[in-house]
């Protein structure tokens, strides 16, 4: 046999023969794609030595090409719009947040954003005041609620029940539409309109939200402890949009984002963007509401989720795949394969480990 040293020291000798070509390749298939990347995508390829000579010109080479992928790569806070997710909590609230209490939650707090007026609206309107009972204003709410599947689609049709109200008792006959134009602006009409029925973000929700107690009490209705209440209150941001939020709030703010809907003029970025396959990472540390997350934009179920039950750190660690997987979609047959062989240690350093570890 032919000492191994000497054939590793032989070919350290040799000067790197392969050569490796950029080129520029248009991908007609990705014209046009909903995250506007360009269709032209760089490709690298790996010529083997001898490639270039006369005399090899008619014989078939291997080449390996390297390819730019399309695909979206992102930690679950990326898929939030207009928020910034960068910021850790301590443990003790990263596992109220990952609850899926939470889901309840969210769902109260955007009903307790949908109120009655707590004092009649009057409207000055030339030389008479227009009137809209405390009793009406909670009958537009209890009657848009039972129609709308979200929250901020809600507002229109809010609005078009107030002015249409506050219209009819006009002394001078005048439409809906004419009289919202006229008196929308007034500050009185503006203030009734933010406390019945609000347009809002996510990150306006959760902002409102954690930075009062009695918002979270009222939203929990019951359903946390005094202390849990308390892990969730945090101080009360100016502008919800340029707030830091923590890795645990990402997947609740996305159920914020389902239970509010697209808000007017925002419909593109406010969508639920759904993806034909997701690759999960770490799997274990998962919390139910992260995981609720990634089911949610599973566009038919194809996943493939890498993890390892014994590495497990998050609050939220598994003790087994069953757990994960029953939080997954479940539109076809979960295929389980173990990994056998080890790539990151040596085989005796292994063995060593098998017998100390339980």
């Amino acid at each position: 046999d032919v000492d191994k040293r000497q054939v590793i020291a032989a070919m350290l000798a040799q000067p790197a023969a392969a050569r490796v070509e950029k080129a520029t390749v248009h991908g007609a298939a990705i014209e046009g794609n909903l995250e506007g990347n360009s269709p032209d995508r760089t490709v690298y390829v790996v010529l083997p030595a001898g490639y270039d000579a006369r005399a090899n010109r008619k014989r078939r080479w291997p080449v390996l090409y390297f390819l730019h992928g399309f695909t979206a790569t992102a930690v679950i806070g990326d898929l939030i719009p207009d928020t910034r997710v960068a910021a850790s909590d301590p443990l003790p609230v990263a596992r109220v947040k990952g609850d899926l209490r939470m889901v309840a939650l969210v769902r109260q707090a955007v009903r307790d954003r949908q109120r009655a007026l707590r004092e009649p609206l009057v409207v000055p309107f030339g030389v008479q005041r227009l009137r809209l009972s405390v009793e009406e204003s909670r009958r537009i709410v209890a009657d848009v609620r039972s129609r709308v599947r979200s929250h901020n689609a809600g507002r229109r049709m809010v609005e078009e029940r107030v002015f249409g109200l506050l219209a009819e008792r006009s002394r001078q006959p005048i439409a809906p539409e004419d009289l919202r134009d006229r008196i929308r602006r007034m500050e009185e009409v503006r203030y009734a309109l933010e406390w019945m029925w609000p347009v809002l973000s996510a990150s306006e929700l959760l902002n409102d939200l954690y930075s009062s107690r009695a918002l979270i009490a009222s939203a929990a209705a019951g359903r946390l402890s005094d202390d849990e209440i308390d892990l969730l209150i945090s101080p009360h941001h100016d502008d919800a949009s340029e707030r830091v939020w923590a890795f645990a709030d990402a997947p609740v703010l996305d159920e914020a984002l389902v239970r509010l809907g697209a808000r007017p003029g925002r419909r593109e970025s406010d969508v639920i963007r759904t993806y034909g396959h997701i690759l999960v990472d770490e799997a274990q540390d998962l919390s139910p509401m992260e995981l609720r997350t990634l089911r949610r934009r599973s566009l038919g179920g194809s996943m493939t989720v890498v993890g390892d039950i014994a590495q497990a750190t998050s609050p939220w660690a598994h003790d087994d795949w069953d757990e994960v997987l029953e939080a997954l979609p479940q539109r076809r047959p979960a295929r389980r394969v173990e990994l056998r062989t080890g790539y990151r240690l040596p085989g005796p350093i292994m063995e060593l480990a098998a017998q100390l570890l339980p």
